[in-house]
């Protein structure tokens, strides 16, 4: 992100996240003001704080710029500066000297696209001119309570790895286009025969840290974010809580940013090293289900091609050394080859069949026409 700063008016710039073709986008019309919104968190701020500027640019075009003036009740425009802090998702505008309790400022914003973007050139700039009272300042405040819940959950996923099948069930990866260019594609299991139940999940930790309720504490002042040790993306930044859902044990910074004043608390966090089940791959308790709806034993197959390999079966609990089963059939079903069962189907030979020729050329001659 840059901050440029042109005399008394300010100008943020900034590249956002490209349009999401699925989602079809709010596209203006000619002439009309671009498909996103701009405005002030408050219109009564605090002889001590900032403006708070509420966005909703990046859904819909690629490059964009963030214009605010701010005029005294004479018409005079007040010097100030923008402020952003990494991470976080609202940008703060601070006059170079402190506000003076009970004036009223106009406050005009504005957002239009950088004229390389190149897309919407039919849009016209988003402006919007405010009015704000500025009242007593806040003061000195407690540091807010920061509320933490832990949730262990084991989430399931339908995929081929995590089935578990009985009575001649080969279960088959199949994918779709979606429903617009650039969608994500649309992903089936389907299998013929037999049953199948999902036998396998992961092991999760849902942490929710959330802004406390407490005296001289309005939660919605405060934003909360997570930034793990190990990766290199921060999670929330947009509201008074956050939950992180871990896969595995997890050690960050908390960061805690108070609207308005612009100070950031923050705390050491690690979470998942000590539950009395690990975290990672868990096996599911569906020997009931497997009882209610098999008829032969349960089994799992290796994955080849996007589908089970029936060459490679093991019985359900087995372990990766066990040998193989024979291949997968439905209860009642004859194994193919076996005493003359089932067929073969092999490459046509013409040289092999001299009676099939003639017979594709009678099939195939056009009938003659009757004088």
């Amino acid at each position: 992100m840059k901050w440029v700063a042109l005399g008394i008016a300010a100008t943020f710039a900034a590249i956002p996240r490209t349009a999401d073709a699925c989602g079809g986008g709010n596209y203006c019309g000619e002439g009309e003001p671009l498909p996103d919104f701009i405005g002030l968190r408050d219109v009564a701020v605090p002889a001590d704080a900032a403006l708070v500027i509420e966005h909703g640019v990046g859904s819909d075009v690629e490059a964009w710029s963030l214009g605010v003036v701010v005029r005294d009740g004479g018409g005079v425009a007040v010097p100030g500066r923008l402020q952003h802090r990494p991470g976080f998702s609202e940008i703060f505008w601070r006059p170079d000297t402190p506000w003076t309790s009970g004036a009223r400022v106009r406050v005009d914003l504005s957002i239009e696209l950088e004229p390389a973007a190149g897309i919407y050139p039919q849009c016209g700039p988003l402006a919007v001119s405010i009015d704000v009272d500025i009242v007593e300042p806040l003061g000195d405040r407690p540091a807010p309570r920061v509320d933490v819940i832990e949730t262990v959950r084991v989430r399931t996923e339908d995929v081929l790895e995590a089935r578990v099948c009985c009575d001649g069930a080969l279960p088959v990866r199949s994918e779709f286009p979606g429903p617009g260019y650039g969608c994500t594609n649309e992903v089936q299991i389907n299998h013929v025969d037999g049953a199948c139940v999902i036998g396998r999940g992961q092991r999760m930790l849902d942490v929710q840290y959330r802004v406390g309720e407490s005296p001289g504490i309005d939660v919605d002042d405060y934003l909360v974010r997570l930034v793990p040790d190990d990766g290199p993306d921060s999670i929330g930044g947009s509201g008074s809580s956050v939950t992180a859902r871990l896969a595995s044990p997890m050690c960050g910074r908390l960061e805690v940013l108070e609207l308005g004043v612009g100070v950031v608390h923050s705390a050491e966090v690690c979470h998942g090293a000590d539950l009395a089940e690990p975290l990672g791959p868990a096996d599911l308790d569906v020997a009931d289900d497997l009882a209610e709806q098999c008829a032969g034993e349960p089994y799992v197959c290796e994955v080849t091609d996007e589908a089970w390999d029936a060459r490679r079966c093991r019985a359900w609990g087995a372990g990766p050394d066990s040998p193989h089963l024979p291949a997968p059939m439905p209860p009642g079903a004859t194994p193919p080859f076996a005493d003359g069962a089932g067929c073969s189907i092999t490459p046509m030979d013409v040289d092999r069949s001299p009676g099939l020729l003639p017979l594709l050329l009678v099939l195939h001659r056009r009938p003659r026409r009757r004088p």
